[in-house]
């Protein structure tokens, strides 16, 4: 979560306490929450928070809803996920790794060498397990980086930048992480295409009609609701209400348009009066003098 979701968080957290008749945690303990679950998206969160509400009949504490989260995507992989991540950086691909995965693959390079599959798995785990555990001992965290693209051509970025959404997708890099590197990223990539349906010729006036008709008849009916045997009062009230609302928007947006078009035919008709009132001089002038405009 983020610092802009603690409003968003803040009222969940009242609801889910209200239900069990308690009020809502004061402001520390809500930054306290915040702080420990800054791995996840403010959805996961909520997602926990519901599931409790459903399954536990005491009001939540931290540990609770850490327990519903998913593991940290921020804390190194299990042993088997990372080395299959480097088999796909070996292969060419690119990848968001720590300096674990690179330590590991380097024990187990030798036997993959001999094609010893399981065994360069098993030397693998061995040291990429030791080294984590001693990095989670002294209390560090996992440092995620670029792996290089195994000698395969990059030039326009474009394995970076899948690299760049899969690490955000999965939560190794934060949202903020991810546009920074595709800022850096953009001088190289390939220009956009979609800039050519700008040149393309306008509908011409028949199809231009049979647009107007189809929009005639996909245009909703704000009045439609389900009959009433099958709507609370209160409910077909509200209905009513915003499809009054719906209508009256729609209304003004309409107006709006005739208004353009009326601006837009007046515009063109003053020109039109301006262009006929200048052919009229020069007739005129013409013929006032007959031999103006020729050569003598």
């Amino acid at each position: 979560m983020h610092a802009n979701d603690e409003h968003e968080f803040a009222d969940a957290l009242e609801l889910c306490f209200s239900n069990y008749g308690q009020p809502a945690p004061k402001n520390a303990v809500i930054q306290d929450w915040m702080k420990h679950l800054a791995p996840y998206s403010l959805m996961q969160v909520g997602n926990a928070l519901e599931h409790h509400k459903r399954t536990s009949t005491f009001p939540p504490n931290l540990a609770a809803i850490l327990a519903l989260m998913p593991p940290d995507p921020t804390d190194w992989p299990t042993a088997n996920e990372a080395f299959s991540e480097m088999m796909v950086v070996d292969s060419g691909r690119m990848a968001f790794i720590t300096q674990e995965h690179v330590a590991g693959y380097e024990a187990a390079r030798p036997l993959l060498e001999e094609r010893m599959r399981i065994a360069a798995a098993q030397a693998f785990e061995a040291r990429y397990n030791a080294l984590v555990k001693a990095e989670r001992n002294a209390g560090r965290r996992a440092k995620w980086f670029l792996s290089l693209s195994n000698g395969i051509p990059d030039e326009n970025g474009q394995y970076r930048l899948e690299a760049v959404k899969e690490a955000v997708r999965v939560g190794r890099l934060t949202r903020e992480e991810g546009i920074k590197h595709y800022d850096q990223l953009r001088p190289m990539l390939p220009a956009k295409t979609t800039d050519k349906l700008a040149t393309l010729p306008a509908p011409s006036v028949d199809a231009q009609a049979e647009i107007q008709k189809v929009r005639a008849m996909t245009k909703p009916d704000y009045s439609a609701r389900p009959p009433a045997r099958d709507i609370a009062p209160e409910l077909a009230a509200a209905h009513d209400a915003k499809a009054a609302q719906a209508r009256k928007v729609a209304e003004f947006m309409e107006a709006q348009a005739l208004k353009t078009t009326l601006a837009e035919r007046n515009a063109e008709i003053a020109a039109l009066k301006a262009a006929l009132a200048t052919k009229e001089v020069a007739s005129v002038i013409s013929q006032a003098h007959p031999r103006a405009g020729r050569g003598s």
